[in-house]
């Protein structure tokens, strides 16, 4: 059975206005991306820790200042290099952004320490382990998936685990829909993450309002969009062994004394 023009024509505006719809505000259902190239790996790179995907979908918007994103380093999982190493040197570090509309943003990059439990390991702000130096400032054109490299020190040992940061700073022009009902104060979304699934305690993201750090891999109802990992990882060029002091519990209680 075939169908009227007229109807034809209002089904394919309702597709249109519910994927506009998808990327105007914080819609918990994610955006099935256009088909992108994915880079190679580049030479000289033993293996690459995080998140590295490829992605399919977006669902966490870019929303600076104060919009930070991290992801779970663990070198002794990379056994084709690292075999159980504890260190690791790590040459750059990658992210993809889906941009919906042409922008620029700026963005810094580090790698942060640990906290929580062994069970659940959180990103340590106040332990920046390597910097990738200032602001670096980013563009991307209207639907397109681009990827994103940033390079390190040579210096860049990192032992044990660690998270990769990424710090939105600004964007221009201004675009983050707000709040969970329009109308909402700030311009549609520009730019998004592109993710893919994961476990829990992978990934977070620090919110401030209120104060927190949220798993984005588990289920938060403080914090609809869909459960996911977003594609950011890092390049390692080669692991080692540091060794590990261990204090004994009598040097641990004198600390505190």
């Amino acid at each position: 059975m075939s169908f009227p023009r007229r109807i034809h024509f209002l089904f394919l505006a309702h597709l249109l206005l519910v994927s506009s719809a998808a990327l105007a505000g914080p819609a918990s259902v994610p955006v099935r991306l256009p088909a992108y190239p994915v880079a190679p790996r580049p030479h000289g790179v033993g293996c690459q820790l995080g998140q590295p995907g490829p992605g399919l979908e977006i669902s966490r918007w870019i929303c600076p200042p104060g919009d930070r994103y991290f992801t779970l380093l663990v070198p002794d999982s990379c056994t084709d290099t690292c075999m159980g190493r504890n260190t690791s040197l790590i040459k750059m570090a990658h992210m993809r952004l889906f941009f919906a509309d042409s922008c620029s943003i700026r963005v810094v990059t580090s790698i942060v320490g640990i906290a929580g439990t062994a069970s659940c390991l959180q990103p340590n702000e106040s332990n920046v382990l390597c910097s990738a130096g200032d602001t670096t400032t980013i563009t991307g054109d209207e639907n397109q998936v681009k990827e994103f490299t940033f390079t390190f020190p040579e210096t860049c040992k990192v032992v044990g685990e660690a998270f990769l940061c990424f710090a939105f700073q600004s964007i221009s022009p201004d675009g983050c829909a707000d709040g969970n009902q329009p109308p909402y104060t700030r311009p549609a979304v520009v730019a998004l993450l592109v993710y893919h699934q994961c476990a829990s305690c992978n990934s977070w993201k620090y919110s401030s309002s209120p104060t927190r750090t949220i798993d984005l891999c588990g289920s938060d109802p403080g914090h609809p969009g869909a459960s996911g990992s977003p594609d950011m990882w890092v390049d390692v060029a080669a692991c080692s062994t540091t060794p590990v002091v261990r204090k004994s519990w009598g040097q641990v209680k004198a600390i505190y004394r």
